[in-house]
Parts: structure tokens; sequence; C-alpha cells
């Protein structure tokens, strides 16, 4: 954030071989049980200009401003009831993977609350420039219903991605969670100029 110098003031901001980064979105939650997976959140600002200022010029020479990137969704999870079967399994969702960003958005929570099933796994933290991945889902006992993976968390090459529903389950089937959005590498401010 520039701040507020006055309307006569003028800030130059030079980014010579170095990195300016928004934080990245942390990834959605896993479901619990067979419910729906958690909304990624969103990545932040690298450089934010505020209104009041006389002008404010951005310089980059070799150096690197980035956004922080959307955290991937949660995944869904699910409840199946074969027949002719006393397991009737509950899975959850896998953990949305961070995006990148400094710091780097945190990988996601796995699931809680399966039975007769196991969890789904946490997603991964991303790095300032590679986004995290999302954790599998996780898999019944017996029958072919699982939770859904979490969706990837975004960087500069791949947008973030949803968390899968949870599929399968003649019972439920939690829908995955969607993904935050991006920040901006620059965000003017309403009336601020750059």
């Amino acid at each position: 954030d520039t701040g507020s110098f006055g309307i006569g003031s003028s800030i130059r901001i030079e980014v010579a071989g170095g990195q300016i980064y928004g934080a990245g979105g942390r990834g959605g939650r896993g479901s619990s049980g067979s419910g729906n997976g958690g909304k990624g959140t969103n990545g932040t600002t690298a450089i934010g200009v505020r209104a009041g200022n006389g002008s404010v010029t951005i310089i980059n020479q070799g150096g690197l401003i980035q956004c922080g990137f959307a955290g991937g969704g949660g995944g869904g999870g699910s409840y199946d009831d074969p027949s002719k079967s006393m397991t009737d399994p509950v899975t959850s969702g896998g953990g949305g993977g961070g995006g990148a960003g400094f710091p780097p958005g945190l990988g996601g929570l796995g699931g809680i609350n399966a039975a007769k099933g196991t969890n789904g796994a946490a997603g991964q933290t991303a790095a300032s420039q590679t986004r995290g991945n999302g954790g599998a889902g996780g898999s019944p006992n017996e029958g072919s219903s699982g939770g859904g993976d979490g969706g990837n968390g975004g960087d500069n090459n791949v947008a973030a991605t949803s968390g899968a529903s949870g599929s399968g389950g003649n019972k439920a089937n939690g829908t995955g969670g969607s993904t935050g959005s991006n920040g901006a590498a620059v965000r003017l401010q309403a009336g601020a100029t750059a």
C-alpha cells in the first residue's frame, strides 16, 4: 500500500531485480463426512495504490511484481449404502492446494468424520511461484464410492481449480468447493492514478 502522502507528493517504486508478491490464498477444507467441500480463499495484491497521492510511478527493471493466486476448492464427501452389505462407508474430501505467492498459500485441511472409509488428505502448501496440489479424496472400505479430490491452487501458468464432488454414493455426494480469486499485481483504489 502506497499510503497517503498528500496530493502534492510523488512516489516512485522501482523494482530492480527484486520481487514484490501478494500473499497466496489458502486451499479450501475437505468435507466433513459426506458434506460439501470448503471454498478456497483469495490471493492478495502485490502493490496497492491509494487515492490522494499526487503521482505514483512504478518502474520494473528486471524484477517481479506478482499477485497472490487463488487457493483451490476442497473436495466433497460421499455416503454409500451398498446392497446386501453391513458396511455403509462415509468418505470425506481432500483439501485444496494453496495459491502461489509470498507468503505462500497454505494447503487446505483434509476432510474429517469418515466412517468405514478414509478421510481425504490435506492439500499442499504452495511456493512463491508454484501452486500447491489438492489432496486426494477418501476411499471406502467396501464399494466404489469416494470423496472428491481437492482442487489445485493457482499460479502464473495455471488457474486454480474447484474441488471435485464426491461420487458413487447412493445416499449423498457432497459438492466440491469453489476456488478463491486472484489478487492483482497492481491495484488502484477508486480515484487513484499510477
